[in-house]
């Protein structure tokens, strides 16, 4: 029993050293695969730091420092810029950390500077220099760099700027990729039902509005006859002008770059195709219809453009009046100078389309005068400036409210190419007197396109005519006791200019040279100089001739009072008095009020520069009720407005309102009892007044 107890006993230790052995053993294995993982990951890395050494052999890396040792500084770094000795070990404010990439290729061939494409760089400039966008160092004290808001071009220092042009397009002349034009070659082109005929295949494109251009190579080009796909009675024009309305002498057969082909048809001979007029009645672009002869004389219009080299395919047709031809391009317009108004009256995005469209086909207006109805076609344009000018207001106001950029770039584009070719009308002589409703809406076409293309050789060309060839300011006025200079008065064939006489004045003072007429017959009670007008009528002070009317008189209360005259500035004793019913002045506002809401929302009212129109607007918009939605939504949100002491009196004079605040002028008659009198700059309390400067003080926003 006690051996088998020993061997019991005995037999216990063997097995735990056995136990412990295997332990041991285990526990050695796992430190040399420690040892062995530990070995492989320091060989890995220091083929990594290899690898990032041989990448990166032209960026100054520089071996990364032991633990709490201090790179060496750098006395430039912090300057937002990684140059001369900084690196990302001694800069890492400035200089990026190299990002490894095993499979990138460093691109520095012909390269002394800037990126190698694989994170860092092809080496650094002095500091005289300066990096090109080719990875050359240039001298910059004698060259600028001006790759700003370019896509391509020259950066100013002997190379060009990235990224450069993809294959389809070119370079314009502000460094921006624009397609290259869609050339086509054949022996005819049509537009509007009209085709001009070659002799041969030609190169043509279209401009960016649609309208077509065909390529001179030099020999000119040959039209051999122009047609039409209804009617007859075409007249082809040449660069015309204002006082050429025919254009010069041409050659069909040999025509030569830089000429503008314009087509007309007459509308004689056509049955009326309008289902919505009456027989013989024809509806221009807005629906109003017109009476062949009396009414209107032209059907349609297209223009052809002969050009000596092929135009960008963005750029708008060049003006069909007169020799000037530039090229515009549609790249420059400031789209983000558009407003986008939001309002619960907004028109739908199809009403924008619409609009477009009615300003699609050329708008043949370089005639002076009201005989340019006539001219105007009806299947182009708006025949009778009624309707003109509550178009030009419309459009100009679709293009203030909330739509998306393509949903406004039609009318856009179009609205913009009626812009030029007014403004080439006006430089070649064309205005737009006051006179009935004939001549209205061309000012705020003219400044809204120079405005959005910022050119001011555009602008210049509205801004520089004399109010009375402009139709809205001739006709609108401020009620002075000053003599208009420009009147002339005759008495027994001998003319007198300012003779001091009543007529010469919007309110009445006594004659200061009686004996120009001192007969007492020739005035009335009042002192008001008799005058006879058509078919014996005889009248005093002021009148509507053409009525028989004769009206009441100004009086000092109404001194400053915004006012409108049919004819004011050239004829004030025929047409201006104290008559709310005058004939056309109802139609004044229904044209007008669009185009003086929407100078007001783009800013350009002090472009404008002539205020008693707006505050006729707001006046005769108040008294009548009257202005679109649009108006009654919008208008006080811009600046101040003019509005009565007297609400109930149509005469009465007024103050302005701005935002709450209101204010009189030293100029005006006006009775409002709490106004500040404004007669500095100082005496506006607010910006919005200050800018508005209702009283014309010359602030210019500083007060």
């Amino acid at each position: 029993m006690q051996k088998e107890d020993k061997l019991v006993v005995e037999s216990v230790p063997e097995e735990k050293n056995i136990v412990w052995n295997k332990i041991v053993t285990i526990s050695i294995i796992v430190l040399l695969l420690a040892i062995i993982i530990a070995l492989s990951l320091s060989v890995y890395d220091y083929i990594q730091a290899s690898r990032n050494q041989t990448n990166f052999t032209d960026t100054n890396i520089t071996d990364i420092p032991p633990i709490n040792e201090t790179p060496n500084p750098v006395t430039s770094c912090g300057d937002g810029k990684c140059n001369g000795t900084e690196t990302y070990v001694n800069c890492p404010k400035d200089c990026k950390r190299p990002i490894v990439n095993e499979n990138c290729t460093p691109e520095c061939a012909n390269k002394n500077c800037g990126d190698n494409g694989c994170g860092g760089s092809c080496g650094s400039c002095n500091s005289t220099q300066a990096c090109n966008a080719t990875g050359k160092c240039v001298n910059s004290e004698t060259c600028t760099l001006n790759c700003t808001g370019k896509q391509c071009g020259s950066d100013g220092c002997g190379s060009t700027c990235p990224p450069g042009c993809s294959s389809g397009y070119s370079c314009n002349s502000t460094g921006k990729c624009v397609s290259n034009p869609v050339i086509f070659s054949g022996p005819n082109i049509s537009q509007y039902g009209i085709t001009w005929y070659f002799d041969k295949a030609y190169e043509y494109g279209a401009f960016v509005n649609g309208d077509y251009w065909v390529l001179d190579n030099g020999s000119g080009v040959n039209i051999t006859s122009v047609g039409v796909d209804r009617g007859s009675d075409l007249q082809l024009i040449v660069n015309p002008n204002a006082t050429n309305l025919t254009g010069i002498n041409f050659n069909l057969h040999h025509l030569r770059g830089g000429q503008s082909l314009i087509t007309i048809q007459n509308i004689s001979g056509f049955p009326t195709d309008d289902v919505n007029c009456k027989s013989q009645k024809y509806q221009d672009v807005t629906g109003t219809c017109h009476i062949p002869g009396s009414h209107v004389l032209n059907y349609r219009a297209a223009v052809l453009t002969i050009v000596s080299t092929v135009p960008p395919s963005n750029a708008f047709r060049p003006p069909f009046v007169g020799n000037e031809k530039p090229i515009i391009l549609a790249s420059d317009l400031e789209i983000s100078k558009l407003p986008k108004i939001e309002w619960s009256g907004k028109p739908s995005a199809s009403v924008v389309n619409a609009t477009a469209q009615k300003f699609k086909r050329p708008w043949i207006d370089y005639q002076v005068g009201w005989g340019a109805r006539y001219q105007h076609p009806a299947k182009n344009m708006a025949v009778y400036g009624r309707e003109y000018g509550a178009l030009t207001g419309e459009g100009g106001l679709l293009l203030a409210y909330n739509y998306t950029d393509n949903e406004k770039r039609e009318l856009l584009i179009n609205y913009v190419q009626y812009g030029i070719d007014l403004a080439y009308s006006a430089k070649s002589g064309t205005f737009w007197p006051g006179d009935g409703m004939h001549m209205p809406g061309r000012k705020l076409p003219l400044l809204f396109t120079g405005w959005i293309l910022n050119n001011q050789e555009i602008t210049n060309t509205i801004t520089i005519l004399p109010r009375e060839k402009i139709q809205e300011d001739g006709q609108a006025f401020y009620v002075t006791e000053n003599p208009h200079s420009g009147s002339v008065w005759t008495f027994n064939g001998t003319s007198w200019v300012s003779d001091g006489t009543d007529e010469n004045y919007d309110i009445f003072v006594p004659n200061p040279n009686p004996s120009l007429d001192p007969a007492p017959s020739n005035f009335d009670s009042a002192g008001y100089r008799k005058h006879s007008g058509w078919s014996s009528f005889v009248y005093y002070g002021h009148a509507n001739i053409a009525n028989k009317e004769d009206y009441s008189e100004y009086t000092s209360a109404h001194k400053g009072l915004p006012e409108w005259g049919i004819r004011h500035y050239d004829n004030p004793r025929a047409y201006s008095g104290l008559n709310w019913s005058a004939i056309y002045r109802g139609d004044f506002d229904n044209s007008a009020n669009g185009e003086a809401l929407a100078a007001q929302i783009y800013g350009l009212r002090d472009l404008w520069n002539y205020n008693a129109f707006f505050d006729y607007m707001d006046r005769h918009v108040e008294i009548d009720n009257s202005g679109s939605g649009a108006w009654k939504a919008l208008r006080n949100n811009y600046g101040c407005t003019w509005t009565r002491d007297n609400p109930s009196d149509a005469y009465s004079n007024g103050h302005y309102l701005c935002a709450g605040e209101k204010y009189k002028c030293t100029w005006q008659a006006s009775v409002c009892s709490d106004c500040v009198t404004a007669d500095s700059c100082s005496d506006y309390s607010s910006q919005r007044a200050c800018a508005y400067d209702p009283c014309n003080l010359g602030c210019n926003g500083n007060c």
